[in-house]
């Protein structure tokens, strides 16, 4: 059960996404995001896919065998988080890094994003 006070939150919460334009932010940068995320695909050991939707974003670690790499996921989101971005590992295996910002990440955060995530990945697994 919900209260009128709960509705109206609710409510207050969704005019703001839509005056904000969040979710179209969301679909543009997500699919930049993505984009950049999946050239990067094969660059170094380990990184076996990128995939997503709007914001959510996941990057897919794998062993030298095609194993799931859970401590290698683990790896890189230490390595973010040294940097200054805060991912968590999921998946069925918790090989995959999940990308999860909020809704307000802008094109300039993703394009910030990208040097903290080849320099985690250089750290790891030398430089390309």
């Amino acid at each position: 059960a919900s209260s009128p006070l709960q509705a109206a939150a609710g409510n207050a919460v969704l005019d703001e996404i839509e005056a904000r334009g969040l979710l179209a932010n969301a679909e543009r940068v997500g699919a930049f995001l993505e984009a950049e995320l999946k050239a990067r695909v094969g660059r170094w050991p380990g990184v076996a896919d990128a995939r997503g939707c709007g914001l959510f974003l996941g990057v897919e670690m794998v062993g030298s065998d095609g194993a799931p790499d859970l401590a290698g996921a683990r790896a890189v989101c230490n390595g973010l988080k040294d940097r200054g971005f805060l991912t968590s590992n999921a998946g069925a295996f918790n090989n995959v890094v999940k990308i999860r910002p909020p809704l307000v990440f802008s094109q300039a955060d993703a394009e910030a994003f990208l040097p903290a995530f080849d320099a985690t990945l250089d750290a790891l697994h030398g430089a390309r």
